[in-house]
């Protein structure tokens, strides 16, 4: 009795490594905090201003990443399946870079990516851009108010 047991519990010990070991995987979140306006009141440019991101990749990421200049944007994925983040833009001019990496990359390297980019700053109008790429996007866009 008892080594049967034994042998049971190991058995789902096992289990339990063998899911851990099988499941796809999570797609990359990267939260970071931008920079305040305080933080940037340094640098020369122009007016710095809240935006709300969103974006909506034609895929399953199992990696996403936007960087606003040097920072990170935290990204979060809502239940209409986009990607939504925050950050402070300076409106004298800013680059943004997405990288958007498909969780089951396609055998077919000529498979196209495509990823809509919608930038909401405060008190300007929303700017719209859709990447588009072969395979894996990695990309940048540079904003002009």
């Amino acid at each position: 009795m008892k080594r049967a047991l034994v042998v049971a519990v190991i058995l789902i010990a096992a289990g339990f490594g063998l899911v851990q070991l099988t499941e796809p995987p999570k797609p990359e979140l990267i939260k970071a905090t931008p920079r305040t306006a305080e933080e940037q009141a340094g640098k020369p440019g122009g007016e710095m201003v809240p935006a709300r991101i969103r974006i909506s990749p034609s895929v399953v990421p199992s990696a996403i990443v936007l960087k606003v200049g040097d920072d990170s944007v935290g990204l979060v994925r809502n239940p209409q399946g986009e990607y939504e983040g925050a950050t402070i833009l300076d409106t004298s001019g800013q680059v943004i870079f997405l990288t958007v990496k498909p969780e089951t990359p396609s055998e077919d390297s000529d498979t196209q990516v495509f990823a809509k980019v919608v930038i909401e700053p405060d008190q300007h109008d929303a700017i719209t851009h859709v990447f588009n790429a072969k395979g894996e996007i990695d990309d940048f866009l540079e904003l002009k108010f």
